[in-house]
């Protein structure tokens, strides 16, 4: 799982969430790549921090 959040991190224009998210909201390929980069860093540390709670409570 830990491999899993960390992979999320700066997926730009090789996921399709991200061509999905310029066009939903009509961003410009710039102002998509800076906040989708700040979401999927969110996601991924996160996701990272579940792993290493769900760790300690195992």
């Amino acid at each position: 799982m830990a491999i899993g959040a960390g992979s999320i991190t700066f997926s730009h224009v090789n996921d399709a969430g991200f061509w999905i998210y310029k066009e939903y909201y009509n961003l410009s390929i710039g102002q998509t790549i800076k906040t989708w980069s700040v979401i999927t860093t969110i996601v991924s540390v996160v996701g990272l921090g579940g792993v290493l709670v769900w760790q300690t409570i195992l």
